[in-house]
């Protein structure tokens, strides 16, 4: 009928996850899909291969990873971040109750997968990509995070309402309602006492991640 439909919201991801597999994948062992605001925090004295190889094997194709939001110093703080800020000191808290947010889990994980076990017929979701039917997902446990700086800064936040996403297109009114029920949430976290728990073992890393957001 002369139109052009996008049944997928975000087809690019699709388009990434197939190149990325379809071109390397036979020379890696795993693979792992976050977001450049995300970081892995290992607990232990396990390194992360190693983890990855106690845990990804016979019908295990994937490790899922759950993600804690990672707060800002003040809900009402809107000043712009200094030139080139990306992680900064006041940043190092995180949402400590989960049960605050409603979001659904498919959406607040990442996973980690043997490129081999994906299915590269379906697609899933980028937090959750389909693997073929005789292999099953992981859950990561509480040595395995990952920390995700959604709210580098709340002005950068506020910013966020006014890109053409939230405005015109495909799953526009979802993400002004997700955006909505972000806000709500973190006007929730920041009046109720014991909502943000301080994440101090992150201090001495502080400048490593500013280096390694930097670089990406």
């Amino acid at each position: 009928d002369g139109h052009c439909y996008r049944p997928i919201q975000f087809a690019q991801q699709v388009a990434m996850v197939r190149h990325v597999v379809s071109n390397y994948g036979a020379d890696s062992k795993y693979m792992a899909f976050l977001d450049v605001d995300e970081f892995l925090l290992l607990k232990g004295t396990e390194s992360f291969p190693t983890v990855l190889s106690r845990r990804l094997r016979e019908e295990v194709g994937g490790l899922k990873l759950s993600s804690a939001v990672m707060l800002p110093r003040s809900i009402d703080d809107q000043r712009p971040p200094p030139a080139g800020a990306l992680l900064i000191r006041r940043m190092i808290r995180q949402l400590g109750q989960p049960g605050l947010d409603s979001t659904p889990e498919s959406t607040t994980t990442k996973c980690v997968v043997r490129p081999s076990t994906l299915d590269t017929a379906q697609f899933g979701v980028i937090h959750e990509l389909t693997l073929r039917s005789d292999f099953q997902y992981a859950h990561g446990g509480p040595n395995e995070k990952l920390l995700h700086f959604r709210y580098r800064y709340m002005h950068t936040f506020l910013q966020r309402h006014e890109k053409n996403y939230t405005k015109d297109g495909p799953g526009a009114e979802a993400k002004r309602l997700r955006m909505a029920e972000w806000m709500a949430l973190l006007r929730k976290a920041f009046a109720t006492p014991g909502a943000i728990a301080p994440q101090l073992g992150l201090l001495r890393h502080v400048t490593a991640l500013q280096s390694k957001m930097a670089l990406r």
